[in-house]
C-alpha cells in the first residue's frame, strides 16, 4: 500500500540523530552564502555613506562668481537686498534717501544712516548709477500733449 507521505527524503523531517541529506546541506550552504553576501554589501554601503574625512568644506572659485550690477537710482527694495551687506533696514533707508535726492556717485551713499566707507567699498563693484532717474510706478509717467490743436 502506498503511504500518504511523500517518498522525497528532503520533504520529510529528519529524525533526531540522523544526518541531513545532501540536498538540505547544499540548500543551507547557498542560503548562508547569500545572507553573508547581503550582510557584507550592507556593511560596505553603510561604511561608504557615513565615512567622513574631517569637516566638509566647500571650495568657492572667485573666478566663477556671478557678477551683477544694481542701479541704485532705480532699484526696488528686493534688488537692493542682493547687494552684499544690505539688509531690509538699509535697503529701505536707501529708498528713503533716494526719494529726497538721487545718488550721483557711490560716495553719495554715505548720506544713508548705517552706510560707511567699508559698506560703500563692498558694494561699489555691484552698483551702477543711472544719469536719468526712471519713475518707480507707471502711473507717474509724464503725459504727452499733442503738438497740433485738435479740429472742432
Amino acid at each position: 500500500m502506498s503511504s500518504s507521505r511523500s517518498s522525497n527524503p528532503t520533504d520529510e523531517p529528519n529524525e533526531p540523530g540522523t544526518p541531513d541529506g545532501p540536498h538540505r546541506f547544499s540548500e543551507r550552504l547557498v542560503i548562508t552564502a547569500l545572507l553573508g553576501l547581503t550582510l557584507l554589501f550592507l556593511l560596505y554601503q553603510t561604511f561608504l555613506t557615513t565615512r567622513t574625512d574631517g569637516d566638509l568644506r566647500l571650495q568657492r572659485d572667485d573666478a566663477h562668481r556671478f557678477d551683477y550690477k544694481v542701479d541704485i537710482n532705480t532699484a526696488n527694495k528686493f534688488e537692493l537686498l542682493q547687494l552684499p551687506g544690505i539688509g531690509p533696514a538699509l535697503a529701505q533707508r536707501i529708498l528713503d534717501e533716494r526719494a529726497r535726492s538721487p545718488f550721483l556717485s557711490p560716495g553719495d551713499l554715505a548720506r544713508v544712516h548705517g552706510i560707511g566707507p567699508a559698506t560703500i567699498a563692498r558694494i561699489t563693484p555691484h552698483i551702477v548709477i543711472s544719469k536719468t532717474i526712471q519713475s518707480e510706478s507707471p502711473a507717474e509717467e509724464p503725459v504727452t500733449k499733442p503738438s497740433a490743436p485738435m479740429p472742432r
